[in-house]
């Protein structure tokens, strides 16, 4: 298990982010909007281009058959439908025809029109319609004005969902560190003792076997006298880590007990498994050849005493029981010279 350890999580931080996803946003959406602005604007003039040519047409056939009447009604059609047309002026090479004119007022959202109209010769037409593209432009500054609130409130949410985030794996962090033993940084008494409570009651409704082996360092107050608290510190250490990265299989943790005390909590393992286990553990310790001695190298190396004990359900037993018995035979190995491993 490495250890856990993580900084507060920080306003001023989370502001950044805000300001940062705000950059972004806003840059995103001014370059859609002037893309769009500028497919709207073509799009508009070809949308004008065809329907002064139609008007043309329709106008030119009713002038030329003295309707003025029906022109009339179509200019009035013609405004209806384009609000962004301010004039419409028809000639021709003999003189002056026709001057359609549309005045727009704005009070309280609605709009008053006047009108004039001017008829002059039959002949050649040549029809021209001023346009205006303040719809268009009106419909920019308001989607602008959309994207600035839309960009503000996707940088609110998503830098409250960062600092929601971020909280929680600050949480998470500080209970890793509840479950953390400070000097081994393997998993501490608290955890030993609420996991292995889920584990027991686990292993009696699935009627499976469940392993617990004590180890206990031998002659450590010797070790400590001798070397001193820090060497005393730094071979808990290196034991805690050999026995860590001895487990393999998952469910399986090793957790300080105390002291110099280590407990192995082994779901699903029977005594014949739990016993070979033990084994490894001791033999990985052994492994760490860390001398007992000062200044002898190729003296006595550091040992441990290992009990094992197996609850299979197949007889009433508790887990107090269960503890019991694997200190008991903890307590055997150590009676029997220690760096062995008994069982019960």
């Amino acid at each position: 298990m490495k250890p856990v350890s993580r900084q507060k999580p920080s306003r001023m931080i989370n502001l950044i982010y805000m300001t940062v996803l705000f950059v972004i946003f806003v840059a995103s959406g001014i370059i859609h909007l002037t893309h769009q602005h500028d497919d709207d604007i073509r799009i508009y003039k070809h949308h004008s281009l065809q329907m002064q040519e139609l008007l043309t047409n329709i106008i030119r056939a009713e002038l030329f058959n003295n309707n003025y009447r029906a022109v009339t009604h179509i200019l009035e059609e013609w405004f209806e439908q384009n609000d962004s047309t301010y004039e419409i002026k028809a000639t021709s090479a003999y003189g002056y025809i026709l001057s359609h004119h549309k005045r727009e007022s704005s009070s309280d959202n609605l709009f008053q029109r006047s009108y004039t109209i001017e008829y002059g010769y039959k002949g050649q037409l040549n029809l021209y319609i001023t346009d205006s593209l303040d719809n268009v432009f009106d419909t920019s500054r308001h989607s602008a004005i959309y994207t600035f609130i839309i960009a503000i409130v996707l940088a609110l949410i998503s830098g409250q969902f960062l600092w929601l985030i971020e909280q929680k794996r600050y949480n998470r962090a500080l209970e890793g560190l509840t479950y953390t033993d400070p000097l081994t940084k393997i998993f501490n008494r608290r955890y030993l003792d609420e996991t292995l409570e889920q584990e027991f009651y686990r292993a009696q409704r699935t009627q499976q076997p469940l392993s617990l082996i004590m180890i206990d360092i031998d002659k450590f107050k010797t070790y400590n006298d001798t070397f001193g608290h820090q060497a005393g510190d730094e071979c808990l250490s290196r034991v805690a880590t050999a026995l860590n990265n001895t487990l393999k299989r998952p469910g399986e943790f090793v957790a300080r007990y105390g002291g110099e005390e280590f407990t192995v909590v082994l779901p699903n393992v029977d005594t014949t498994n739990a016993i070979k286990i033990a084994e490894l553990l001791k033999d990985a310790i052994n492994k760490l050849a860390i001398p007992c001695q000062i200044g002898q190298s190729t003296g006595p190396t550091l040992s441990a005493s290992l009990g094992t004990t197996t609850s299979d359900h197949k007889q009433e037993q508790g887990l107090e029981e269960l503890i019991n018995n694997a200190d008991l035979a903890l307590y055997r190995a150590k009676n029997a010279g220690g760096n062995c491993v008994v069982t019960i």
